[in-house]
This record gives structure tokens, sequence and C-alpha cells, in this order.
């Protein structure tokens, strides 16, 4: 074998075994890439699970408003029934009542004032008086 042919030979050797160091590392990051994976695997698994409880309870939350549903509908029928009008006009009559209570409350504090002033001037004259009837 000539001596140009061995020195290929050799770089040929010298590629393929750095090839073989690149597989390991490529073998290395594919078993990293499976574990990746396989734990997507499970997380998707507790997803699904999750979702299938969702479902679940989302079908119950259904059926259960619409039983509410009904009822409401029941309750807005009596409600139809009874004169809500009345109701209304009693409301209206009982606020009518607080307000001229509240309006009586401010008018007797603006009396009581009033009378309060007037009381001390005449507190005020008396003891004027009563200082100038003093025999000195």
């Amino acid at each position: 074998m000539s001596e140009e042919m061995r020195q290929e030979l050799n770089g040929v050797k010298a590629e393929v075994a750095g090839l073989g160091s690149r597989m390991d590392r490529f073998q290395a990051s594919m078993d990293g890439l499976r574990s990746d994976v396989d734990g997507m695997k499970s997380h998707l698994g507790v997803a699904d699970r999750r979702l299938d409880r969702l479902e679940a309870t989302t079908r119950k939350i259904a059926v259960v408003v619409a039983g509410h549903a009904e009822q409401f509908d029941r309750i807005n029928e009596k409600l139809d029934k009874i004169s809500v009008l009345d109701i209304k006009k009693s409301l209206d009559a009982c606020m009518a009542e607080v307000i001229a209570s509240r309006n009586e409350r401010a008018l007797m504090g603006r009396s009581f004032s009033d009378q309060q002033e007037t009381l001390v001037d005449h507190e005020l004259r008396l003891t004027r008086l009563e200082r100038d009837r003093k025999p000195s």
C-alpha cells in the first residue's frame, strides 16, 4: 500500500472516529428528547383527566342551571299574578312618610335653635335687669 493511500485511509479512520463521537452525542440528545416526550405524554394524560372532570362538572352545572331556569320561570309567572303595583304604591307611600318625617325633624331643629337664641336673649336681659335693681 502506498503512503498516500495510507494517509487517506488514516484520514477516513479519523473521520469515522469523529462520526462515532458525533453519533454518541446525537444518541444522548435523542435520549433526552425521548425523556422530554415521555414527560409531555404524562402531562397530557393529567390534562386529559382534568378536562374529563371539568366536562363532567360542566354537565352537572348545566343540569342544575336548567332546573333553576324552570324555577325562575315559575316564580316570574307567580309574580305576574301578584299585584306588584300595590307593593310599589305602598313603598312610595312609605318613602313619602320618611321624607315628611325628615323635613319635620329639620324644621324642629331650626325651631329649637330659634327658641334657644330667644332664651339666651331673655336670660341676658333678666341678668341686666337684676343687676340694675340691686341696691348698691
